[in-house]
């Protein structure tokens, strides 16, 4: 039995520019993930009547600024070269 492009069996690898795009993607993805805990981390001393640094929280607010345009970025670049094919 032959096996066709249809049936999934022959995937092409991405095209090098494609792999960036989703390097840089999965880069920023993690970055903000990485925030995500350090927020909740945060929150949870917050809410146990800790007092958390100002620096702590700024740099924190500093990583997401940093961070989220990067991500949006790279999830438009993916959109925009899968429109175009």
């Amino acid at each position: 039995m032959e096996s066709s492009p249809a049936a999934g069996n022959d995937i092409a690898p991405l095209p090098a520019s494609d792999t960036e795009q989703l390097r840089r993607f999965q880069d920023a993805d993690t970055a903000l993930n990485r925030i995500g805990n350090n927020l909740t981390q945060i929150a949870r001393a917050v809410n146990a009547g800790q007092e958390v640094p100002r620096q702590q929280l700024a740099a924190l607010v500093q990583r997401v600024v940093e961070a989220a345009p990067t991500l949006m970025e790279a999830g438009a670049d993916i959109a925009r070269s899968r429109v175009h094919r």
